[in-house]
């Protein structure tokens, strides 16, 4: 499921005894998470997969919980995403805003890498809302969070998505080298080279500035004005 790989869950969850063999909550709210998932990106049947993401979120959550686990939070974000593609863009940045929310005051103790998609469904939405200040603060929370789990996990995404805001915000310079990375990114074997990429000197790389040498210089902070 981390890989992506929908149509070969989307397999597993088709054994028949598969369902019948859940009992407890949270197990089934897993269930739906994984089967919405899949109606998603494999059937592509928005419909069937926001009653499944729902279904499975009601088995725990309700509106004034104020403790939420990091499925809930996930399965948030992904109603979100599935909202925001279908063309429902309020209720989606409802969702998307609460998802983000949750993840910010999650105890680091609790927190898992797969957070990480949290992250770019709402600064995605952001970017194509046009909010390019409060998108490049959402994913930029989005890379020091990969950054502080060593994951890959959405660090194509939310680098290259990162390079697009800092183009739209006349940063070109800054800009290239987060697309430079993430085009470094996508032409990766991860399941046979990952594990010898040094993921945080990747991202470390791209926050330095190289004089004419290529000697670094200090560090540079980005920051933009709310």
């Amino acid at each position: 499921f981390v890989q992506c790989d929908y149509e070969r869950v989307s397999l597993l969850l088709g054994e028949p005894e598969l369902l019948e063999a859940l009992y407890l909550e949270t197990d089934l709210q897993l269930y739906y998470y994984y089967l919405g998932s899949c109606e998603f990106f494999v059937e592509k049947n928005h419909v069937t997969a926001l009653q499944s993401l729902r279904k499975g979120l009601s088995y725990t959550y309700n509106q004034d919980k104020q403790f939420v686990s990091t499925i809930e939070v996930q399965m948030l974000s992904c109603i979100g995403y599935v909202l925001k593609e279908s063309g429902q863009r309020e209720k989606a940045l409802v969702e998307l805003k609460k998802s983000y929310d949750f993840a910010e005051k999650l105890p680091y103790e609790r927190k898992i890498f797969e957070l990480a998609k949290v992250y770019y469904h709402y600064g995605e939405f952001l970017f194509e809302e046009k909010d390019y200040k409060e998108a490049f603060i959402v994913v930029a929370r989005g890379l020091s969070f990969v950054q502080q789990f060593c994951s890959y996990y959405y660090l194509l995404e939310l680098t290259d998505l990162n390079g697009k805001i800092l183009q739209k915000l006349g940063k070109k310079e800054l800009a290239l080298p987060f697309l430079s990375l993430a085009e470094y990114i996508k032409n990766l074997d991860f399941v046979k080279s990952f594990d010898s990429l040094d993921v945080e000197n990747e991202i470390e790389y791209v926050i330095y500035r190289k004089d004419e040498e290529g000697t670094r210089k200090k560090r540079e902070n980005i920051r933009i004005s709310r």
